[in-house]
């Protein structure tokens, strides 16, 4: 199984919840960021937000979450 096609099944099990940065090193998934960068290229709508504190100081957490299951198809003239 490719890492893309783990990244795809782990943001699809965790729903609206999310997949935090460090859960994909437990995956075995260690360049995510260019596989994230992949799909959202095939067209995968993937949200990230940067995890804050109570007290509102950023984190180095990030949570990534899949908006749409299917790829959009893009337009020949849209980037």
């Amino acid at each position: 199984m490719s890492q893309s096609t783990t990244i795809i099944k782990m943001l699809r099990k965790a729903g609206q919840r999310g997949v935090y940065n460090y859960q994909f090193p437990e995956a075995r998934i260690l360049r995510y960021s260019s596989r994230l960068r992949e799909l959202r290229a095939e067209g995968h709508t993937i949200v990230c937000e940067q995890v804050k504190l109570p007290n509102g100081r950023a984190t180095s957490v990030f949570r990534y979450v899949l908006i749409e299951d299917e790829p959009v198809k893009k337009k020949w003239y849209q980037v």
